[in-house]
């Protein structure tokens, strides 16, 4: 496996902190952590304001500019039940709205509990699937389209 920055490479490395895999189209990424502006704050801790949304931003970028058709997210894209406000779920439905691609999210020890069900959270994300390990069956299906040059989401 080649791994490298170049686009020949089995698995590009990318400046915005995700690779992707040309071979299936998938972007990954990890550690998102949205809500732990909004979990430090209620603790007393002062965060700036906006770092989700230029966390979303940079996600909806990344899947477009590689014509992403899935995109994985390798555990902790909320942070804790206390920073997920109304405003972070909405953020992340709205960003969820600008990628074409199937988002498939694989749980993460910060994702775990935030809901009653895995499929709870994926409703509740507007997402495609969330997943408890990288062997599921969700994470390697080929993507389907839906319509002329979409995605099935």
């Amino acid at each position: 496996m080649k791994v490298g920055t170049e686009a020949d490479a089995d698995l590009v490395l990318l400046a915005g902190r995700a690779a992707f895999v040309p071979a299936t189209a998938t972007l990954l990424v990890a550690d998102v952590h949205l809500g732990k502006a909004a979990t430090f704050r209620r603790a007393g801790i002062p965060v700036p304001e906006g770092s989700a949304q230029g966390d979303l931003a940079r996600l909806a970028r990344l899947a477009a500019e590689q014509a992403a058709r899935r995109v994985v997210v390798l555990g902790d894209l909320l942070h804790a039940k206390g920073g997920c406000t109304d405003a972070v779920w909405a953020e992340f439905r709205d960003c969820r709205r600008r990628i074409a691609a199937e988002i498939v999210l694989v749980l993460g020890n910060h994702d775990r509990g935030l809901t009653a069900s895995a499929t709870a959270l994926a409703e509740r994300l507007g997402i495609d699937a969330c997943v408890a390990a990288l062997d599921d069956p969700k994470i390697f299906r080929k993507p389907e389209r839906r319509g002329p040059g979409a995605l099935k989401i």
